[in-house]
């Protein structure tokens, strides 16, 4: 849902926020991000994720760690619990918005059939920003126009590498997987 519909009032809280408030509550120097190309697949991410809660670990002196994640970050922690998980070395697991069944958007990108346009920009970034003024000059940029003549001509580009990303097909959903492995994938090849 748009934030400025649900909370017109702007009483909402952005994840940038949350964090901060989190990382004051328990110092700053018990926060360790770990982020990864988010177009490799979930596996690659997890185990990535792996070497650095052995390297936290080590350095705080602790047996576990918490993790606090995020979409695709949902995905990779909920692939590191199951590959890992028998470590035993997450204490807490907090996984906001991780897909794990899938999200229909991944199928609709691959066979472009993902209706992108300046309105759907807009949104993403709201989502990514704290307040309406942080993309004031996309707004702005709207009006003039050349959004959309940005768009019409990086999308035909961009969509068809999208089905090539290792992190596209861990949000296809279970039940577009064959379909869009059909239309994509190259039994040999890949």
């Amino acid at each position: 849902a748009n934030l400025m519909i649900t909370h017109p009032n702007g009483d909402h809280r952005q994840e940038k926020e949350m964090a901060e408030e989190f990382a004051e509550y328990i110092g700053h120097e018990n926060i360790y991000n770990f982020t990864c190309d988010f177009r490799m697949g979930s596996e690659v991410c997890a185990g990535m994720l792996d070497e650095l809660i052995q390297d936290v670990k080590k350095h705080s002196g602790k047996d576990k760690v918490n993790l606090l994640a995020v979409s695709h970050g949902g995905q990779v922690s909920a692939t590191y619990l199951t590959l890992y998980g028998w470590k035993n070395d997450v204490d807490n697991a907090v996984l906001t918005v991780p897909a794990i069944g899938g999200a229909g958007i991944a199928y609709d990108a691959v066979v472009n059939e993902f209706d992108f346009d300046e309105e759907c920009l807009i949104r993403f970034i709201e989502h990514g920003t704290r307040t309406e003024e942080d993309y004031d000059w996309l707004v702005k940029a709207q009006q003039l126009g050349f959004i959309d003549l940005i768009l019409e001509e990086l999308l035909p580009v961009v969509f068809p590498s999208i089905g090539y990303w290792g992190s596209i097909w861990d949000f296809m959903p279970p039940a577009n997987y064959d379909d869009a492995k059909a239309l994509l994938l190259d039994e040999t090849q890949h």
